[in-house]
Formats: C-alpha cells, sequence, structure tokens
C-alpha cells in the first residue's frame, strides 16, 4: 500500500491537470461551419455544401452507435453474470473504442468537402484553384495542447491500474480483483472471557481494480487510443476542396473533428478513470475498518477503529471519482453543445 501523502499529492496532480482541461477543452470556441462558406459561393450555388450535411449525420450515428455500445456492454453483463462485473466496468472504454472505430470507418464524401458540385468535372470555368503544400500532421488542426490531455489522463490511468494491480490480491475463483491487508483478525479468550492474545491475520476487499479488470481495461483503452489516432490521421490526410473559396471551412471541418476526437477521448477516460477510483474507494474503506481488541479487557469491549491510511486512500479516491465524473460530464455536455453549433442545425440568418 502507498503512503497517503503519495496518494494525496497524486490526486492534487490530478486536480490541477483537470482544471486545465476545463479551461482549455470546455472554455474553446467553435465557430458556426456555415459561416465558413464564402458568400460568393454561397451566391453561386445557392446551398450548403455536401460536407456539413454528411457531418450531421456522422455525429447523429456516432451518438446511435455510443448507445448501442453502452446497452451491448450491458447486456453482456446480463448474459455473463459470473464475470464479477467487468462488462459495466467497460462501458467508458468499449464506448470510446466504439466512436472512434465507427468514425475512422466511416468514408468521407468523394468530393473531400465541396460537394457534387466541386468535382473537377463539373467545375465552372474560371473557379479559383490554389495548391496547397502546407506539410501536415494529425495536430495540425488545433492547438497542439488540447492533445496532450487524453494522453495526461491514459498515462495517469495506466499508473493508476498498475498501483492497483500490484496491490491486488486473487478472489475465491483465482482472479487478482480483491485489495490484500493485514488486520487483527481475532483473539484469544481466558475461561472468564478476557482477551489474552490478539491474533493477525490477513484480509482482503472488493471488487478491487487490479490486473483482472486492469489489464483488460487497458487493453480497450489502447486499442480506442490509436483508432482515435486513425481518426486524427484521416482528418488531416482529406484532400483539400477543389475550390479556394471553401478553404476556411475545410479548415473549420478538420478544428471540429480534432476537438471532437480530443474532448470525447478526454471525456471517457474521465469516466473510466471515475469507475477505478471509485472501485479503489470502497475495497480501501472496507479495509479501513478494523475490530481492535484489548489484552485484558472483555471481547465486547472491541472498537471499532480506521486505518488512516486505508481511510485516507478512500477519501481521496472518492473525491477523485466524483471531480472525474464532474469533468467527463461537462467535456460531453460542452461537446455536444459545440459541435451542434459547428455543425449548425439552421442556416444562417
Amino acid at each position: 500500500m502507498f503512503s497517503p501523502l503519495i496518494i494525496v499529492a497524486g490526486g492534487g496532480v490530478l486536480l490541477w491537470l483537470l482544471v486545465l482541461i476545463l479551461r482549455g477543452l470546455v472554455s474553446r470556441q467553435t465557430p458556426r461551419l456555415s459561416d465558413l462558406i464564402e458568400p460568393s459561393w454561397r451566391a453561386a450555388h445557392g446551398s450548403r455544401p455536401e460536407i456539413l450535411r454528411h457531418l450531421r449525420r456522422r455525429f447523429v450515428g456516432m451518438i446511435a452507435i455510443a448507445i448501442l455500445a453502452c446497452v451491448s456492454c450491458l447486456t453482456w453483463q446480463i448474459i455473463a453474470p459470473h464475470l464479477g462485473g467487468l462488462p459495466v466496468v467497460l462501458i467508458p472504454v468499449m464506448v470510446w473504442l466504439a466512436v472512434m472505430v465507427a468514425w475512422s470507418a466511416w468514408p468521407w464524401p468523394r468530393e473531400s468537402g465541396g460537394g457534387p458540385d466541386l468535382a473537377a468535372a463539373a467545375r465552372p470555368a474560371g473557379t479559383p484553384t490554389h495548391a496547397d503544400l502546407i506539410r501536415r500532421g494529425w495536430t495540425t488542426f488545433g492547438p497542439k495542447w488540447s492533445f496532450l490531455f487524453p494522453g495526461a489522463l491514459l498515462a495517469l490511468l495506466v499508473f493508476g491500474l498498475a498501483a492497483a494491480g500490484l496491490t491486488s490480491v486473487e478472489d475465491e475463483s483465482g482472479r487478482l480483483r480483491q485489495l490484500g491487508y493485514q488486520l487483527q483478525g481475532g483473539a484469544e479468550l481466558d475461561a472468564s472471557g478476557l482477551v489474552t492474545e490478539v491474533l493477525s491475520s490477513v484480509g482482503a476487499s472488493g471488487p478491487y481494480p487490479g490486473w483482472y479488470y486492469g489489464g483488460v481495461i487497458l487493453v480497450v483503452a489502447f486499442l480506442a487510443a490509436i483508432a482515435s489516432l486513425v481518426v486524427l490521421g484521416r482528418n488531416t490526410r482529406r484532400a483539400r476542396p477543389l475550390d479556394i473559396r471553401l478553404f476556411r471551412l475545410d479548415n473549420g471541418v478538420r478544428a471540429a473533428v480534432a476537438y471532437t476526437v480530443a474532448t470525447l477521448s478526454t471525456a471517457f477516460l474521465a469516466f473510466q478513470g471515475a469507475v477505478v477510483a471509485v472501485m479503489a474507494a470502497a475495497a480501501q474503506f472496507s479495509a479501513a475498518q478494523r475490530t481492535e481488541f484489548v489484552v485484558g479487557e472483555p471481547i465486547d469491549a472491541a472498537d471499532i477503529t480506521f486505518d488512516p491510511q486505508f481511510l485516507t486512500a478512500s477519501i481521496v479516491m472518492l473525491v477523485i471519482s466524483v471531480v472525474l465524473t464532474v469533468v467527463g460530464v461537462m467535456l460531453l455536455a460542452s461537446c455536444a453543445r459545440r459541435m451542434t453549433q459547428a455543425f449548425g442545425v439552421r442556416e444562417p440568418a
């Protein structure tokens, strides 16, 4: 078990990181994409480009996929209750993985953001074109620090699960999902019922996010992170529109996609961290409760005490789980609001 000072310091670092996340991702402004269309293009075509309609369909589709992934995990839990709640524990990273895989596999319009009217064969004479030779990477669109937040949360999740795995012990089925600890498990009594010797034993409490849960969480989280990088890579590799008047719109679309990936990845990692933290808090609080026997006193005089190390860790983990949950909800709400604004459910006045 780690020192309470280390646990509190780690919790302080995490809270500081979450403050930066809220100041960065939540406060970031996302312009309405329709406003980025050049007036001359709008006057010539009289409608919005196909890419905006495509983004709306994609955004709604991702919501449906997230719901299906969540329902699938719950169904898996009902069908296989012997897994010890593993499907429920995996819901955040499974939803993250499903959304990012679906996003990366969903094809973009063939016209690369310009709509059918911008296809080469139908391009009107005199349409302004431009050769874009700027080198683009997966962090080109959007501030680079916004992509560090999900990476930092993933690193903290890896550290936390590794720490939990190292302090976990096997349950009755041989699965590493219990928190092991030393305790005063009983007492020897004399003929008059007085305690003559306090006995030490080993206890365990759970479910605890040991390797049984942590190993699967890390595998799914890394797969989701790879899928997120694929989404960002495809977002930057798409060809430019043929019409230079749509370049501002194209940049806005790419920035909106990058913002969505960064925000959703951070939100799902926050939810997964909250699940892990609340499991650890419950197991640590159970381990903190001790029965204190006193030699020479009747056994009925034993008091219930709390181990300060486990109690401190339990409180810190509970606070972290609440904060992570609030942050995840705020990030999802911010993403939904920003993307609804960006994709534009109505034409601007």
